[in-house]
């Protein structure tokens, strides 16, 4: 008979962002995943566990997809990133898709693997600091238009705002 495989591995938290699982960065439980064969129709559905692992076993050989539904709160981080395959993220940032790849008797593979990151907002608002104390004081206006760029460790804007409020918050 045609021994049987295993595809799985691991979703984790991405806190840095850098589409690498590192040090520190623990998996995230409770994630659906589920098993797409060669036409793209799901087979198996499971759920990460406590430390963020996944695993289909009983295989048989053919063409798979693996497809990772992002959770309430959370975006896919890069993909593809470095050479160490077990430590990437391998899913389309859109679908949630990795794959399709093809499996073999036995195969065990241990590197279709998914990283999540929880976006984060901030801002505030621009005023005209008339007197001069950094405080926005009752009778000192916000300026509608002014433009705000968001800058990253190295100095690169990353991205800019237009504060379009002139009353205070």
């Amino acid at each position: 008979g045609v021994q049987a495989a295993s595809v799985g591995d691991t979703v984790w938290e991405d806190t840095n962002g850098n589409g690498v699982q590192e040090a520190g960065e623990s998996g995230v439980a409770n994630v659906t995943v589920q098993l797409l064969n060669g036409s793209g129709a799901v087979v198996a559905t499971t759920s990460t566990g406590a430390t963020g692992v996944y695993q289909f076993t009983n295989l048989l050989p053919g063409n798979y997809s693996v497809k990772f539904v992002k959770p309430a709160g959370f975006e896919f981080t890069k993909t593809k990133v470095g050479s160490n395959a077990g430590l990437d993220s391998d899913h389309d940032a859109t679908t949630g898709i990795a794959g399709p790849f093809a499996v073999k008797p036995a195969d065990a593979i241990t590197s279709i693997d998914a990283g999540l990151y929880r976006p984060v907002s901030l801002g505030d608002f621009v005023w005209d600091d008339s007197n001069g104390n950094g405080q926005q004081d009752p009778a000192e206006p916000g300026i509608a238009g002014a433009s705000v760029q968001l800058l990253d460790g190295s100095g690169a804007v990353v991205a800019t705002a237009v504060d379009r409020k002139s009353t205070r918050l």
